[in-house]
């Protein structure tokens, strides 16, 4: 994926009219489908995630992307 396709949180705040912390709140509690880049990193979502997100809808469905599988790691 290219870099055009996601958005930060202060571009999605500036495209919906909220507040950046209003944003990064919404992903935080799940609300707002996004990915971190790393542990406490920056967030990134893709337009149609962020769409369904300010139209009620389920923004994770929105989003496409495939869910993570945990990995158990042997010692």
């Amino acid at each position: 994926m290219t870099a055009a396709e996601w958005e930060t949180t202060a571009e999605v705040a500036a495209r919906v009219n909220r507040h950046p912390v209003t944003v990064r709140r919404a992903a935080e509690s799940g609300v707002l489908h996004g990915h971190q880049t790393g542990r406490r990193g920056r967030w990134q979502f893709k337009p149609t995630a962020v769409d369904a997100w300010v139209e009620g809808n389920s923004s994770k469905s929105a989003c496409g992307c495939r869910p993570l599988r945990s990995v158990r790691r042997v010692a």
